[in-house]
């Protein structure tokens, strides 16, 4: 079994990475890093080209964090997936199915009931869709 952490390099998933990483660590089990990198609708030629460049960039970071979380003594294979962000929470879940997990792991950041009524949330969808467990990790306080 492993354990999957949505990661993209905001506090909130910073978090979150370190949580799955104590975790792993703790059971032993590989851990599935995923960054899904998302991108707006109708996006231009020119903003997609900058995207792929981003992309590239992001791989590497993430291929960097992959590294130092194996000199740690974990096992950890890193993902990057590009979409847009309705897409995040079945992709999470999707990938969560395909690899077996056994508990996903995400940040989050304390919203007001009228924002995350507008704006949804990822954390929220994944709750509210899995039969798996997740572990919620908020924002310390200090950082919001």
């Amino acid at each position: 079994m492993t354990i999957l952490v949505g990661y993209n390099a905001s506090k909130e998933s910073e978090g979150a990475l370190r949580e799955a990483a104590v975790a792993a660590r703790a059971r032993q089990v590989p851990l599935h890093l995923l960054f899904f990198h998302v991108h707006a609708p109708g996006d231009s030629m020119q903003q997609v080209e900058r995207e792929l460049h981003q992309g590239e960039e992001l791989q590497a970071n993430l291929n960097a964090i992959g590294e130092q979380l194996r000199d740690s003594g974990i096992e950890v294979e890193t993902e990057l997936r590009h979409g847009l962000k309705t897409q995040v929470a079945d992709t999470l879940l999707e990938i969560a199915d395909d690899i077996d997990a056994q508990m996903i792991v995400l940040g989050w950041r304390p919203r007001s009931r009228v924002t995350e009524a507008v704006l949804g949330g990822i954390a929220r969808e994944v709750l509210r869709k899995t039969h798996r467990p997740v572990l919620s990790v908020p924002l310390d306080p200090e950082h919001r």
